[in-house]
């Protein structure tokens, strides 16, 4: 659930994919798990957009976020109406 202007941004499919599951973990586990990838990945570029405040991907990341939370409340909601 992407707007086109951040599909737009054509993002390196390397990143991206480091974007989406650091995004699905964050959802899952909270902002926590966020400052241990930043702790165990200092060196590597891929996770700037976790360090730079107006990064341009940033937004894409946070949007992916809230996506994976709804996603996964819409699955727990469903889920419970079967039990």
């Amino acid at each position: 659930m992407s707007s086109s202007s951040q599909d737009d941004l054509n993002i390196d499919p390397e990143v991206r994919f480091i974007m989406e599951g650091t995004a699905r973990l964050v959802a899952k586990h909270g902002l926590l798990i966020e400052s241990k990838f930043l702790e165990y990945n200092v060196d590597n570029k891929l996770y700037n957009f976790l360090r730079i405040p107006n990064h341009p991907y940033l937004a894409f990341y946070r949007n992916k976020i809230v996506e994976y939370r709804k996603c996964s409340a819409e699955i727990r909601h469903q889920t419970s109406l079967f039990y």
